[in-house]
C-alpha cells in the first residue's frame, strides 16, 4: 500500500497519517491469504505445486525454506501452523498420475504462479505490530 499511496495519494505532512480505505484493506487481506496459500509447504496449494515439480526430498527442503520465509515476513503463527501440519503428516501422497512428466505448458504455469506469489509477498503491516 505504501507504493500505491506514493503514486496516488497527496503528500502527507509530518505528524499525520494516511488511513487505508476499508475496501483497500479487504483487498490487502485477500492478497495475504493468496500469498500464504501459495507457500510451497505441505498441503497448501503451493506445496502441491512444488510436489508435482520436485521429488519428495526436494519438496521437504522447499517446505522448510517456505516456513523460514513465512517467519521472516513476520507471520509467526502461520509459520507455526505450517510446521505443525508438516510434522503431523507422514508424507505427501503425490499426484494420482505420478508416472508421466509435466507438460511444458504446466511448467510455464508454475513459473507464472511463482511470479504471483512473489508479487503477493507482504510483511505484517505496522498497524498490527505483533
Amino acid at each position: 500500500m505504501t507504493i500505491i499511496s506514493y503514486f496516488t495519494a497527496p503528500s502527507v505532512p509530518n505528524g499525520y497519517m494516511l488511513q487505508m480505505n476499508p475496501v483497500a484493506f479487504a483487498g490487502w487481506i485477500g492478497v495475504v491469504i493468496t500469498m500464504l496459500n501459495l507457500m510451497p509447504v505441505a498441503f497448501l496449494d503451493g506445496g502441491h505445486i512444488s510436489r508435482s515439480i520436485f521429488n519428495e526430498r526436494i519438496h521437504k527442503i522447499v517446505s522448510f525454506v517456505g516456513i523460514v520465509i513465512t517467519m521472516a515476513l513476520g507471520w509467526i503463527i502461520m509459520a507455526i501452523l505450517m510446521f505443525v501440519i508438516m510434522i503431523m503428516t507422514k508424507r505427501h501422497p503425490g499426484a494420482l498420475d505420478n508416472v508421466s512428466r509435466l507438460s511444458k505448458n504446466r511448467k510455464i504455469l508454475s513459473w507464472g504462479l511463482l511470479v504471483i506469489f512473489i508479487l503477493c509477498l507482504t510483511p505484517i503491516p505496522p498497524i498490527f505490530g505483533l
